[in-house]
C-alpha cells in the first residue's frame, strides 16, 4: 500500500476527530471522537512501523509509536463500551471542564502499557518474535474479533453498541482482513485487490464520520437564550476572577432559568412521566424530551440539573424504578429481568444498579419482601365469592 495513501487517511481521521471532539456535547460524542484521533495515528505509524532491526533509534521510536498506538485504540474502545453500559451517557450536556480528563487518563495508561510491552519484547522476546508490528497486530485484531462478537451474539444487547462501535470495528477489521489476504503469495500483486485496498483505506474516515451519529451544540442559538446584557456581566467576571469558568457556569445557568416558566416545564414533565409514561422509552434522551416540552436542550439541562437538584438519568431512574417495584409486586410470575426491559433498562446491571441504589434492595430480594396474595374471585357486586360461600355455609 502507498505510504502517502496511509498519511492522507490518517490525516482525515484525525482531522475528523478533532472536529467531533471540538463539537462533542455528550460521553459518547467524546469518546467517538477519541476513537478517530486514536485510529488515526495507528494508521499513521502503520506506514512508518516496518522497520528493520537494524533500522537505528528513528524506527525504535516509531515501532514504540504503533504499540503506543494500537493500545490507545483498544483502551479507548475498552472505556468506551463502560460508558455505554451506563443507564444514560446523554445525561447532561459535557462539563468543559472535564473535556480532556478522560483522555488524558487513558493517554498515560497507554504509555505506561506500551514502554513495559516494548521493553519486554526488547528484552526477551525479539529472538522469538522479531516482528513486533505482526505481533501487536495480531493481538489488537483477536481483541477487536471479541468485542464483534460480544456485541453481535452476546447476551447484553445493548442497542448503542451496535450503532457506535459496530462500524468502527467492521472498517478496522475489513482493512487487516485485506492486509491478511495480501500476505498470500500472488494475490498481493493484484492490481484490483491494491486498487480497492487503497480506496477503503482513503475512504474508510469519510464512511465513518457519516454512519456514525453526532450532535453539534447549537452555539448561535445558545446565545440567542442570553440577553446581550448579560454577555457584559459575564465579561466583567471574567476580568475579575482567576478562575473564569468557575463564575461564568452560574451566570448562564441563572440567564437561562430566568427566561423560561418554570411552573410550565414541571407540568409539562409531570404529564410526560406521571400520565404517557415516557420512561418506558429505553431511548430516552435529554435531547428527545426536551423536544417532547417544546423547549432547547440547555434550558432542559439547567431545569433537572438547577431547578430539580438531580442529574437526567437519576430523574428517569426514579420513575423507572418505581414502576418496577409496582410489577414486582403485582405481577409474581414475571422474570425480574423481564420486568427491568419493560420499564426502560437496556442491561440487566443497569437495572440492578439502579434498583439498589433507589431501594437499597435488589429487585428479587425486594420481591421478596412482599409475599403473594391470591387474587380472590368476586361476584358482580364486587365481593369475595369465598367470603360469600362461608356466610352461607
Amino acid at each position: 500500500m502507498d505510504n502517502d495513501i496511509l498519511t492522507v487517511s490518517a490525516s482525515l481521521y484525525i482531522l475528523i476527530g478533532a472536529f467531533r471532539f471540538r463539537m462533542e456535547v455528550g460521553e459518547l460524542d467524546c469518546y467517538q471522537a477519541m476513537l478517530f484521533l486514536a485510529t488515526g495515528c495507528i494508521v499513521w505509524s502503520y506506514s512508518n512501523a516496518n522497520c528493520s532491526a537494524e533500522g537505528g533509534l528513528l524506527c525504535s521510536v516509531l515501532e514504540l509509536f504503533f504499540v503506543y498506538s494500537s493500545i490507545l485504540t483498544a483502551l479507548v474502545f475498552h472505556a468506551f463500551r463502560k460508558k455505554m453500559r451506563r443507564e444514560d451517557p446523554y445525561e447532561s450536556v459535557c462539563d468543559p471542564k472535564d473535556t480532556f480528563k478522560d483522555p488524558l487518563k487513558i493517554g498515560i495508561q497507554s504509555g505506561v502499557v506500551a514502554f513495559f510491552s516494548y521493553w519486554v519484547w526488547r528484552t526477551f522476546l525479539k529472538p522469538f518474535l522479531p516482528d513486533l508490528v505482526v505481533v501487536v497486530s495480531a493481538i489488537v485484531c483477536f481483541y477487536y474479533i471479541l468485542i464483534l462478537l460480544d456485541i453481535l451474539f452476546g447476551t447484553s444487547m445493548n442497542r448503542k453498541e451496535k450503532t457506535y462501535l459496530l462500524p468502527f470495528l467492521t472498517v478496522i477489521l475489513t482493512l487487516k482482513g485485506f492486509e491478511l489476504v495480501k500476505q498470500i503469495r500472488g494475490i498481493s500483486e493484484l492490481t484490483p485487490l491494491r486498487i480497492l485496498d487503497d480506496c477503503l483505506v482513503l475512504f474508510s474516515p469519510v464512511f465513518l464520520n457519516e454512519m456514525l451519529p453526532s450532535r453539534k451544540k447549537k452555539t448561535n442559538d445558545f446565545a440567542k437564550m442570553i440577553p446581550d446584557d448579560s454577555f457584559a456581566k459575564i465579561k466583567i467576571k471574567e476580568a475579575e476572577s482567576k478562575s473564569p469558568y468557575q463564575y461564568r457556569r452560574p451566570e448562564i445557568k441563572q440567564n437561562l432559568l430566568g427566561n423560561v416558566d418554570l411552573a410550565a416545564i414541571e407540568k409539562k414533565l409531570k404529564y410526560l412521566f406521571e400520565v404517557e409514561k415516557v420512561f418506558l422509552d429505553e431511548d430516552l434522551r435529554l435531547p428527545k424530551l426536551a423536544d417532547e416540552i417544546g423547549i432547547s436542550l440547555h434550558h432542559l439541562s439547567a431545569f433537572v440539573n438547577d431547578h430539580l437538584g438531580t442529574s437526567f438519568s437519576k430523574f428517569v431512574n426514579q420513575y423507572r424504578v418505581r414502576e418496577a417495584k409496582r410489577m414486582l409486586v403485582e405481577e409474581p410470575e414475571r422474570r425480574v429481568m423481564s420486568v427491568g426491559m419493560a420499564v426502560g433498562f437496556n442491561s440487566a446491571s443497569a437495572f440492578h444498579r439502579a434498583f439498589y441504589t433507589e431501594t437499597g434492595h435488589s429487585p428479587k430480594s425486594f420481591r421478596e419482601m412482599y409475599p403473594i396474595v391470591p387474587i380472590k374471585p368476586k361476584n358482580e357486586r364486587g365481593e369475595d365469592t369465598e367470603d360469600k360461600n362461608s356466610e352461607e355455609g
